[in-house]
């Protein structure tokens, strides 16, 4: 359901963009703002859309830690230097749990 639900909005902030993008609208406006800000915002969604399904497996520790990550990265944009490869360490060396789907005989 929620799957739907964002792609549905989506849907709609991309169309509002495109309508007020196609009537002309001085892009020094605030229409013209409001187009460019629906047609992002859509395009962002849209992506989260499609990647749902592999966003969902993600656990809520590596999530919190990119929320952290982020703030910190806003606050003071000269840690992303460090803050970026820090985050990619800690999730392509953190210990996996082995899938009961392979077992061995």
């Amino acid at each position: 359901m929620q799957r739907h639900l964002l792609g549905a909005i989506a849907a709609c902030t991309l169309i509002a963009g495109a309508v007020l993008v196609l009537t002309g609208s001085d892009p020094e406006s605030v229409l013209g703002a409001a187009a460019g800000s629906f047609v992002r915002i859509g395009l962002v969604l849209g992506a989260i859309w499609l990647a749902l399904p592999q966003l969902q497996r993600i656990p809520l520790w590596f999530g919190q830690l990119l929320l952290v990550g982020a703030i910190a990265i806003a606050a003071r944009p000269k840690l992303a230097v460090v803050v970026a490869p820090l985050i990619l360490a800690i999730w392509f060396l953190r210990p996996r749990t082995k899938s009961s789907s392979k077992k061995t005989s």
